[in-house]
């Protein structure tokens, strides 16, 4: 008799988690986030883009403990977050994919109302810190690189937005 390997289903959302040198704050993040994530109605993978790292965040995802949501770890050579972004999603085999920070800023029931939407038939959900319903407040002053990105993302996302309902 022969055996055969397990059947892995593939996953149904995956969530991009890029990471430059975040060893020391990855694993709280990363633990938040497989929580969540098993508590979620559709198969949840998860995939830490390793963006050039020269800290131990490759080798922590690498030996994290195997559990009910698969973490993938991929490595980008390109140090920067749009770089490793851009890495994970063209990876992902998922028919829905995101991506939120390793910190976990934002709330991560933000994933409900995500699924809600995409469920509702939306085709592309953005979600911002900056929104006035947000419950996770932005962060930083008005002149900081971060608000700057933020900015751009933001009217890249109207624009995404507009040009998707016409």
């Amino acid at each position: 008799m022969t055996s055969k390997p397990p059947v892995i289903h593939p996953a149904s959302i995956e969530i991009v988690v890029p990471a430059h040198n975040e060893a020391a704050r990855l694993p709280e993040g990363l633990a938040a986030l497989c929580r969540k994530a098993v508590t979620l109605p559709l198969r949840t993978a998860i995939l830490v883009v390793d963006s050039a790292s020269t800290d131990e965040t490759g080798r922590l995802v690498r030996e994290w403990p195997a559990g009910p949501v698969p973490v993938g770890l991929l490595r980008c050579e390109q140090p920067g977050k749009g770089y490793a972004v851009r890495a994970g999603l063209l990876a992902t085999q998922a028919p829905f994919v995101g991506y939120c920070d390793a910190d976990m800023a934002t709330d991560l029931s933000a994933l409900d109302t995500v699924l809600r939407l995409l469920a509702a038939g939306n085709r592309l959900v953005i979600g911002s810190r900056a929104l006035p319903a947000s419950p996770t407040p932005s962060a930083g002053s008005s002149s900081s690189p971060g608000r700057w990105r933020g900015r751009r993302w933001r009217r890249f996302a109207r624009t995404v937005s507009r040009s998707m309902s016409s």
